[in-house]
């Protein structure tokens, strides 16, 4: 009996047991039996034998055991042992192209004088290596997207064998669909590379269905080649894998959208000058929720740059701090091509009431009021009785600039909408000054004669008493 691979013991089904006498003068000391599925009779004399398996077809002959004796009274006698194992080197190969398969299963069917049995073996880098007793061998190989393939052969000696596989070749179908799940009915180009193998397979076509032959089992890098210039989407690759018997994993691909350049600016509508005030947009695309494009991103100096797929777009503005400009209701626009986008806001208007007095604290009516910012008027007018003037103009800083006959022009900077009163003091001119204290100053300067004269003729008549009393 024998012990195969597997660990189990088999009976030794063919070949001969030979004994050989040591101690014995017998004229031919070999005495052989035929072995039969593990039995062999033979008349032995007492004494010490070697024991001995041998293979005439294989070539064998080899010492089973140690020597054995052979008593009066032994009529059966057990011999176990290891079978002689010789390498078998199994190289598996692609038919076709000539390269090793990687992933493949070697199976060993033994029929031999060792018994019958099977072995499974593990191909690494296309080669498997097993270790095997001599006799009949049918090496069985099996591989994913391959027909079966076997060979038999009388192993003797370390040998090796070479089997080849011929692939399997299916036709796949391809769906395609943009980002929204409509069908992609354009020519678009068709590129799968095998990840072991290295081979590819390219078909044009218009979708939304292709179909592709010659394809093997397998992963592949799966690439969408839109062929059209105004098409609206882009290369695509992704992984795919090709199962028995000719499924394609996945059978549907969304070929991606391309990206194109929006810049978004906003214009104030009075000023043309570009919004200050940040502001978040939120954009919301008509269309599958699944198509990834920036959601909200802020605006800062009036102008941000986004990467949108094509589609149609709902645009809504919300400030981050107050709300300087009329936005009521959202802006829609579509994206189809790299392009520029102006958005005008009308800024809300703020009442800004300018009081307007003189020198004396007194309201002065009809003083022109002008609200001046970036060397534009943005409103103008003229004080009421009460000397007031009441304005609108957006936020922002400007001059109030107050201009009134016989008054020196005045200019006071605000910021709108944080000062809503303003009150401007105008000083007189010197011909105002003239005109208002004119004749007051001239009775004081007669009345200022006069005492000048009153007291020259009071030193006159001074002067003569003196002299009168004198005389007397």
């Amino acid at each position: 009996r024998v012990e195969t691979p597997q660990g189990e013991e088999s009976p030794v089904t063919s070949g001969l047991i030979v004994f050989e006498a040591v101690n014995l003068p017998l004229k031919d000391p070999l005495i052989e039996a035929v072995i039969d599925n593990g039995l062999a009779q033979l008349l032995l004399r007492p004494g010490l034998y070697r024991v001995y398996y041998a293979s005439p077809e294989l070539g064998l002959r080899i010492q089973v055991t140690e020597p054995v004796e052979v008593g009066m009274d032994t009529t059966e006698l057990q011999v176990s042992f290891e079978p002689p194992l010789t390498q078998l080197t199994v190289e598996v190969v692609d038919a076709q192209l000539g390269v090793r398969v990687t992933d493949a299963i070697v199976v060993i069917a033994y029929d031999g004088p060792f018994g019958t049995w099977f072995m499974e073996s593990v191909v690494e880098g296309g080669v498997s290596k097993v270790n095997v007793p001599p006799g009949a061998i049918t090496v069985f190989v099996q591989a994913e997207g391959y027909e079966d393939s076997s060979e038999s052969i009388t192993l003797k000696d370390p040998s090796t064998i070479t089997l080849s596989l011929q692939p399997i070749l299916y036709t796949v179908e391809l769906r395609l669909v943009d980002p929204d799940g409509r069908p992609v009915s354009e020519p678009v180009r068709v590129t799968m590379v095998h990840e072991g193998l290295g081979v590819s397979v390219d078909v044009e076509g218009e979708g939304p269905v292709l179909e592709i032959s010659g394809v093997r089992a397998g992963g592949y890098l799966l690439t969408i080649t839109p062929l059209s210039e105004a098409t609206l989407l882009q290369t695509t690759t992704l992984q795919a894998i090709v199962r028995d018997p000719g499924v394609l994993e996945p059978s549907q691909v969304v070929v991606s959208y391309r990206l194109f350049t929006v810049e978004i600016r906003l214009v104030d509508a009075r000023s043309g000058e570009s919004v200050t005030i940040p502001y978040v947009l939120a954009l919301e695309r008509q269309g599958s929720e699944g198509v990834e494009y920036p959601r909200e991103v802020e605006v800062e100096a009036g102008v941000v740059r986004l990467s949108l797929p094509p589609g149609s777009y709902t645009m809504r503005l919300n400030p981050v701090d107050r709300d300087y400009y009329v936005v009521e209701t959202p802006f829609t626009f579509t994206v189809d091509s790299d392009e520029t986008l102006t958005f005008r806001l009308e800024p809300r208007l703020f009442n800004v009431e300018v009081s307007v007095l003189d020198d004396r604290r007194s309201p002065l009516q009809g003083a022109l009021v002008r609200v001046i910012g970036g060397g534009r008027v943005y409103a103008t007018g003229y004080t009421d009785e009460a000397g007031r003037l009441t304005a609108q103009v957006p936020f922002g800083t400007y001059i109030v600039e107050v201009l009134h006959p016989g008054f020196k022009p005045m200019q006071t900077p605000i910021v709108v909408p944080q000062q809503a009163v303003v009150e401007v003091t105008l000083e007189p001119t010197v011909r105002t000054l003239a005109i208002r204290y004119g004749p007051i100053a001239v009775g004081l300067v007669g009345l200022a004669a006069v005492i000048v004269v009153l007291y020259r003729v009071r030193e006159v008549i001074v002067e003569r008493l003196l002299r009168e009393e004198e005389y007397f």
